[in-house]
């Protein structure tokens, strides 16, 4: 007889399977395969049952050359992924609706880089952006610009409190 956490298997007449991991008849999205898009995109991982929709786990690389390994749901990037695009630059981190969205690491092609919040593909919210000599400036980002009170860290030690106003800088103090 099954404890209060486990029933039945989904299939039918096991009793070892946890609830969590109950399957409904109506959303099995587990199955493996490659899809192809024309010249657009190939797709290998999780699909819906009728191959429809890119779900769950997978590699997808586009015509552009960039490549996304992740998560998936209904055919949109969604959860945690990494993107790798051609010209090297990479995002690792949150995703919904196909956007950066949430707590991610964007890395640019000159080694700086951005840690913290996204929103829409935008950095938005509390982040760092480093620059590859070690300067860091820590922020509130609105849609890519900084915006308000921010610290500037310099690589020498030395730090400075700046103010910004949609990405323009009017006061250092």
């Amino acid at each position: 007889m099954p404890n209060s956490n486990q029933s039945t298997n989904p299939e039918a007449g096991s009793t070892s399977w946890p609830r969590h991991f109950r399957v409904s008849s109506q959303k099995r999205w587990l199955n493996k395969g490659q899809v192809e898009h024309g010249n657009k995109w190939v797709y290998t991982g999780g699909t819906t049952e009728n191959l429809k929709y890119k779900q769950g786990v997978g590699i997808l690389v586009d015509s552009h050359g960039s490549l996304y390994e992740g998560y998936f749901e209904y055919d949109r990037r969604a959860f945690l992924g990494r993107q790798t695009d051609p010209s090297g630059e990479v995002y690792e981190g949150e995703w919904r609706g196909n956007k950066k969205h949430g707590f991610g690491v964007f890395e640019y092609t000159n080694n700086d880089k951005y840690v913290g919040c996204f929103a829409e593909n935008f950095k938005h919210g509390i982040g760092t952006y480093i620059w590859a000599n070690g300067d860091r400036l820590v922020a509130n980002w609105r849609f890519d610009k900084a915006d308000g009170k921010a610290k500037m860290l310099y690589s020498t030690g030395t730090t400075q409190t700046r103010l910004y106003d949609n990405g323009n800088l009017n006061l250092h103090f």
